[in-house]
């Protein structure tokens, strides 16, 4: 999982980004991917408040990445209902 500012300069909005694994192979030979965007986010949603004793936290930022994968694991399951229904 990958994030990226959407707008350069600024902290907000980001785009959280994964890759997925295809059935495609790459002419040279390497297994395609696809990027995936999962949602959009502010800063502070990622990282915390601006505020050094949440950003440095380690308890705090755990917190912060486990409610983040749960997101990711929602887009996860929303795609395979989705390829399992075709």
């Amino acid at each position: 999982m990958y994030h990226a500012r959407v707008v350069k300069g600024e902290y907000d909005p980001l785009l959280v980004i994964t890759f997925e694994d295809t059935d495609q192979v790459h002419p040279d030979g390497h297994e395609m991917k696809v990027a995936s965007i999962r949602f959009m986010a502010i800063h502070d949603d990622l990282f915390g408040e601006q505020d050094p004793r949440v950003k440095f936290n380690d308890a705090a930022m755990k917190q912060i990445r486990k409610k983040i994968d749960a997101y990711r694991k929602q887009g996860d399951q929303y795609n395979e209902e989705k390829k399992g229904s075709q």
